[in-house]
């Protein structure tokens, strides 16, 4: 694992998480004996939680109209104070270990 580019604005970052996503994470904190709130100082918990409000965002701003896929996924990593180049090295290395593991046709079309 590299370095990170950015510390990420925590509470963009957790704004534009869904409530089933942060219910999610706040699940990983009880199931890890984690205090409440603390996903973020995880370094997987942060990485999955950074992703996910990553493609969340990225998906509103698209459907906003106002922006392409590629203008949207830089645009939701600089509101989220993060480097975009790291986030889609991030999701690629796990779309590779994925599609290692399973095949190509199990990766969602939508990020491949």
């Amino acid at each position: 694992m590299g370095r990170r580019a950015a510390d990420g604005d925590s509470a963009a970052i957790a704004a534009a998480l869904s409530d089933e996503e942060q219910a999610a994470l706040e699940l990983l904190e009880r199931h890890l004996g984690l205090a409440r709130g603390s996903w973020p100082r995880v370094p997987p918990l942060r990485e999955l939680g950074e992703s996910l409000a990553w493609i969340r965002l990225t998906a509103r701003l698209v459907g906003s109209g106002r922006f392409t896929r590629s203008a949207a996924l830089l645009e939701a990593a600089v509101q989220l104070a993060l480097s975009g180049e790291g986030l889609m090295r991030r999701v690629a290395r796990w779309q590779f270990a994925a599609r290692a593991a399973t095949g190509p046709e199990d990766i969602p079309a939508d990020m491949s």
